[in-house]
């Protein structure tokens, strides 16, 4: 009772300084609101709150000054270590500036100039209330321009010129559309690119600018592109202007582990010499058309480095080939910096001719290659609690190859709160052997080269003992994984599993495992031969969340038909139990499709709004009538529905008569699972979560042990579970912990319809479940 009305205290003291004016200035007054009143809907207030100089405090959820709220409850003495804490994550109060708010309103009337709004005005008032004040924003755009021509001056008779003229017939500047200057910047920015794919090295967005005269129409922009010529020096050291040059690669140089400002001198192809400190301490190879300079012992093979440089002595620069090269010696774990730079070669074709020389500096710095982590986890499965650790060593560059060869073992305890004898342990370890390529026969170099690859090759083991069964499981994996710029693909060619039941508690084969039970076979000794083909699509780079963005994943599976297929064609027999078998041990037949989309909507600096909306189905046939329990789908838990403890939730409308968690029958062959996340940044390290979630899981076959599972169109919506709650995480930017409590509101496991809306009456600590995870749940 003391704590309950502790928290109403420190509630009701935050509150209350959410609203006070304690360190606003007796002469000043509190910012509490601003808004902007818009007479163009085509205009983003979105955008126009960027160049606000001076906004209120941040609300949460639009609603609480939490943080200012924190800061005023801190005492005047900042020698205290809580007044300095208080201060520091919370929000000192925005005092109104009528100087602040003026410059506001210009950076709008420049932000609209550059979007096209040449005769745009913006007006300012306040409205005041005691000491605390709000600004108002008045904006009338009026007529936007329009672009009414887009031409170039062309020189016909130079090639750069007429590279430029092929690239405005792709230009999103569009005659009709408004002016914007952003627009043009892109497309200076998208020229820059185009002639750097094709050579011009030293080309950049100083070279185009733009004229736009708005003199001879009403509303109308006649836009003309300018082309400045290249500025050179002379063998004199003099500048002077000429015509742009396409750059050729002379030399490419791979320094390995050389300090970057140390350069090479005397050594090259055709005997080239470089101006630059001689390298005493050095010692340099040729391999191919490339020179490899390092001390020692080279710490990676020559021919990886070729093989991973797109960069080729000969060829005309690119930019492409340069980011390619980037990318792939930077997928190698064993390389710490990658840094590539290019010198201009000073020669009598360069200042006379056409074309111009360039040499190439791959400078590679290695990274550790022995690594060795532990992880130590708690975990908290519906109530039972457990830890669980990992021991992984990896050597980053077994071969000299970039190859990563890692080790791991893991060992998993949790008490069960079930009225079994013993408890929850479990034990493994895989090995695994990535190469930075394709290794399969008959493909040539140059389809590797052009292609951003990885092959992994892993064997793990794993023993799982629970009070019901021991289940051991030994596997073998070939999976190739490639990249193309926002596209990750990856192909699981070959994956072979063996599940061995080497015990199977008398009482639970009893109760579960009869001969017509449909569970029976995921508790056999049964082979899994299976492949899968995956991807990933994200809207932006890999790594960037800063901005709105969506991803799409999915995954296609399949088990059992090339063995079936051979049996068949062999004239095989099936066993007893009407399947093929390996040594006396049937193999799982199936098919498997998963679908994934993803959205984050950036609201404001402080807010994002997160949803996904994801699906599964796997259908057992020939060989098998079941899937293999590993391969089944489970609902509720941490990255689901959240109302729900895991596996507990589904199939349907079933509703198990356990007082535990019925894991043999709460699993399903198809999965759909729908959440919203509306997640705000609270003060230090911390953000709040407010999440709604609906899914279930269903069977495909009516099975007995499982009344209600089976999934029907006419009735799937009726059992869509639903849960809504509120979530704390703290972000360390390099991990997140999530703490997520989850409340049920539709259960459809319930007797009556009355009774299925649990937040009607919530009675009970079931209809609530508590989950500690890391990471956010999609």
């Amino acid at each position: 009772m003391r704590v309950k009305k502790l928290f109403y205290v420190l509630v009701s003291l935050l509150f209350v300084s959410c609203h006070t004016l304690k360190y606003v200035p007796e002469d000043k007054q509190l910012l509490t609101a601003t808004s902007i009143e818009l007479k163009d809907e085509e205009i983003s207030k979105k955008e126009l709150k960027n160049y606000l100089r001076q906004q209120p405090n941040s609300r949460f959820w639009g609603l609480f000054r939490i943080n200012l709220g924190l800061y005023n409850i801190s005492g005047q003495d900042t020698s205290k270590w809580i007044n300095r804490s208080l201060r520091k994550i919370g929000e000192a109060p925005v005092v109104y500036e009528e100087l602040l708010t003026q410059r506001s309103a210009m950076a709008m009337e420049r932000y609209l100039f550059s979007k096209g709004y040449f005769d745009s005005d913006v007006e300012t008032r306040v409205v005041s209330k005691g000491r605390k004040i709000r600004t108002i924003y008045s904006i009338s755009p009026n007529q936007a321009y329009r672009i009414n021509s887009y031409t170039a001056e062309i020189n016909p008779q130079d090639p750069f010129h007429m590279l430029i003229y092929d690239a405005l017939s792709l230009s999103p500047v569009r005659t009709g559309d408004k002016f914007d200057t952003n627009l043009l910047n892109e497309e200076r920015s998208r020229l820059v690119s185009w002639a750097r794919n094709y050579g011009y090295y030293a080309v950049n967005k100083d070279h185009f600018s733009f004229e736009a005269d708005s003199t001879l129409n009403k509303n109308l922009v006649d836009l003309r592109l300018i082309i400045q010529p290249y500025l050179q020096r002379n063998r004199e050291g003099i500048s002077q202007y000429g015509p742009h040059k396409q750059f050729r690669i002379r030399n490419v140089f791979f320094m390995l582990d050389v300090p970057s400002s140390v350069y090479l001198r005397n050594v090259g192809l055709q005997g080239a010499a470089n101006p630059f400190v001689a390298l005493s301490d050095y010692d340099s190879i040729p391999y191919e058309n490339y020179a490899v300079v390092y001390r020692d012992k080279p710490f990676i093979k020559p021919k990886v480095l070729a093989d991973n440089c797109m960069i080729t002595p000969g060829d005309y620069y690119d930019a492409r080939t340069v980011n390619r090269t980037y990318a792939r010696f930077n997928s190698m774990q064993n390389m710490k910096y990658v840094n590539i730079r290019f010198e201009e070669i000073a020669t009598s074709d360069s200042i006379f001719g056409k074309e111009a020389k360039l040499d190439c500096y791959l400078v590679l710095t290695p990274g550790k290659n022995n690594i060795i982590s532990m992880d130590v986890e708690g975990t908290n499965t519906a109530g039972d609690l457990g830890v669980a650790g990992t021991l992984t060593y990896s050597h980053l560059n077994l071969l000299r190859g970039g190859e990563t060869f890692s080790t791991s073992l893991r060992g998993a305890y949790e008490a069960l709160s079930s009225s079994f004898l013993n408890d929850y342990a479990e034990f493994g370890g895989e090995v695994g052997l990535q190469f930075p390529d394709f290794k399969i026969p008959f493909l040539s170099r140059e389809f590797k080269k052009g292609v951003d690859a990885n092959t992994n090759f892993k064997i793990s083991y794993d023993n799982l003992s629970r009070p019901e069964f021991l289940r051991t499981m030994a596997a073998g994996t070939v999976e190739y994984t490639w990249r193309k710029q926002r596209l990750r693909q990856n192909l699981n060619l070959l994956d072979l599993a063996y599940v061995y039941m080497p015990r199977v508690d008398s009482a639970f084969k009893a109760n579960y495992l009869t001969d017509n039970s449909y569970l029976k076979y995921s508790y056999e000794d049964h082979f899994i031969l299976r492949t899968q083909y995956g991807i990933l699509y994200s809207s932006v780079p890999f790594g960037v969340s800063n901005r709105t963005f969506f991803t799409i994943r999915a995954n296609v599976e399949s088990a059992g038909n090339i063995l079936s297929l051979a049996y068949s064609l062999l004239g095989a027999e099936k066993e007893g139990n009407q399947a093929y078998t390996i040594g006396n041990i049937p193999f799982s037949q199936y098919v498997k499709g998963e679908f994934e989309y993803t959205r984050s909507v950036v609201l404001n600096p402080r807010n994002r709004f997160a949803y996904r909306v994801g699906m599964g189905v796997a259908y057992p046939y020939g060989n098998s009538k079941i899937l293999p329990f590993e391969k089944r789908y489970f609902s509720g838990g941490a990255n689901s529905v959240r109302g729900w403890s895991v596996r507990t939730l589904g199939p349907g409308s079933y509703k198990s008569s356990l007082s535990t968690i019925d894991f043999m029958n709460q699993s399903g062959d198809l999965k759909l699972d729908i959440n919203a996340e509306l997640r705000s940044k609270l003060f230090w390290v911390l953000e709040g979560g407010l999440f709604v979630d609906v899914g279930n899981i269903w069977t495909l076959r009516n099975y007995d042990n499982q009344p209600g599972g089976q999934f029907q169109f006419d009735e799937f919506y009726k059992q869509l579970a639903c849960s809504a709650g509120l979530g704390l995480r703290f972000d360390f930017n390099f991990f997140l912990v999530r703490v997520d409590a989850g409340m049920k509101v539709f259960d459809p496991s319930g007797l009556s319809a009355e009774d299925r809306w649990r937040i009607k009456h919530i009675d009970q600590w079931n209809d609530f479940a508590l989950h500690l995870a890391i990471g956010y749940p999609f």
